[in-house]
C-alpha cells in the first residue's frame, strides 16, 4: 500500500512523520532522523491499517 506522509523536523530537532489514511483516521512516527521517524510511521501504520479491516 502506498500512502503520502509528511517529513517535517520541529524546533527540538525531532523529525516528525505525519499520514492521513482519510478524514479523523491517520498515524504519527518520530525518530532523530529523517530514516528513523518514516520506520517509526510504518509501525504506527501497521497498527492503525490492522484497525481498518
Amino acid at each position: 500500500m502506498d500512502v503520502c506522509y509528511v517529513l517535517e523536523q520541529d524546533e527540538d530537532g525531532v523529525w516528525c512523520a505525519h499520514a492521513r489514511l482519510r478524514p479523523g483516521v491517520g498515524a504519527h512516527g518520530e525518530g532523530t532522523d529523517p530514516e528513523s521517524a518514516i520506520a517509526d510511521l510504518r509501525v504506527a501504520l501497521a497498527g492503525s491499517t490492522e484497525d481498518l479491516t
